[in-house]
């Protein structure tokens, strides 16, 4: 009786083990996807920054350069 009692307990340790394992294996999972989607969130809006620069900066040379043009 005592074999299958330390048997039946060693069995309840490995399946919490397992659980607790699978959820740290399912939180890194989640872990990695947020990073990975932080990462691109930020590259996507340091192009979108990049893009409007790019588009704005003429702009704001035409303005610096006109009032010297028209005085």
């Amino acid at each position: 009786m005592s074999y299958i009692k330390r048997w039946t307990m060693y069995g309840a340790i490995g399946g919490a083990a397992l659980s607790f394992g699978l959820i740290l294996l399912v939180a890194g999972i989640i872990a990695a996807v947020v990073s990975i989607a932080t990462v691109l969130a930020g590259g996507v809006i340091g192009l979108v920054i990049g893009i409007l620069a790019a588009i704005t900066s003429p702009m704001r040379k035409k303005k610096d350069a006109a009032p010297p043009a028209t005085a």
